[in-house]
């Protein structure tokens, strides 16, 4: 886990083959300030597949949120053909 955002909905992750993974959950969701979201782990603890990373009120995004839409993004993805 390269970071945890402080408000809860994105993490960011660096595989084994130097890929960094955004997940980010919904979108204008920094401006819940955390609310309705868990974390289950934390910078720079290593983890696999499978393993929980955020956990969320679904009924409070979908109600708050802009969108429930979930980017996960590959941010050096000019690293990768």
């Amino acid at each position: 886990v390269i970071s945890v955002h402080r408000t809860r909905h994105a993490v960011t992750l660096r595989c084994a083959n130097g890929a960094e993974i955004l997940m980010h959950v919904g979108l204008d969701t920094v401006g819940l300030g955390g609310e309705g979201f868990e974390t289950h782990v934390r910078d720079g603890q290593s983890v696999q597949a499978g393993d929980p990373l955020i956990s969320f009120d679904i009924d409070l995004l979908a109600g708050r949120a802009k969108s429930l839409l979930t980017p996960v993004v590959v941010t050096n993805g000019e690293a990768f053909e």
